[in-house]
């Protein structure tokens, strides 16, 4: 009894802690999607991704924000 007590207020403790990312969402977004960076990275390699068309876009973008040259 005293595991399943356990598991149940851990359960709901991670529950509450949880993210809630819907906050940094405009109310105005048309569209919102999300990315699994694994996935991505299990078809392409890094250097087909660096080399690709959109990939240059990302490294130029962060180039960008952060001053630096990557």
């Amino acid at each position: 009894m005293k595991k399943l007590f356990f598991f149940l207020v851990l359960l709901t403790v991670s529950y509450n802690y949880a993210q809630d990312l819907r906050k940094y969402i405009p109310n105005d977004a048309v569209f919102v999607g999300s990315i699994n960076g694994k996935n991505i990275l299990e078809s392409v390699t890094i250097n087909e991704l660096d080399n690709s068309k959109i990939g240059k876009q990302i490294l130029q973008k962060v180039s960008n924000s952060t001053k630096d040259s990557i």
